[in-house]
């Protein structure tokens, strides 16, 4: 059973910070070069355990909105980043999401198609 005090203190933080989780969107979608930055400083300060929320979530984002321009970067990362590795394997594709699927799906991407990705 989940301590209940536990519970409360977690997600009041989870709501006091969500505007952490805006801010990281708005730069995937305004500006990857920054957005790219502080993902790699995400992932490197983040505890081994948080590697795939952040993987399959702003990573994802990141790697369906700009894995075109960026995938040179992103295939030298994994090349030399443990923990970037680990949050690939997070990252689900839609088939046919951008030209170089083959490639991510190396990085450790998985294509998922649409209809199956579990609701929650």
């Amino acid at each position: 059973m989940t301590d209940r005090n536990a519970l409360v203190t977690a997600w009041l933080t989870y709501q006091r910070n969500w505007w952490a989780f805006e801010a990281l969107d708005d730069l995937i979608r305004e500006s990857p070069v920054d957005a790219w930055e502080t993902l790699l400083a995400l992932i490197d300060s983040a505890e081994p355990e948080m590697l795939e929320q952040i993987g399959a979530g702003p990573l994802e984002d990141f790697v369906g909105a700009h894995a075109d321009t960026y995938i040179e970067r992103l295939e030298q990362e994994a090349s030399t980043n443990l923990a970037f590795q680990k949050a690939m394997k997070s990252v689900w594709l839609k088939p046919g999401e951008n030209g170089v699927v083959e490639r991510l799906v190396i990085l450790g991407c998985e294509v998922v198609p649409v209809n199956s990705r579990p609701e929650g």
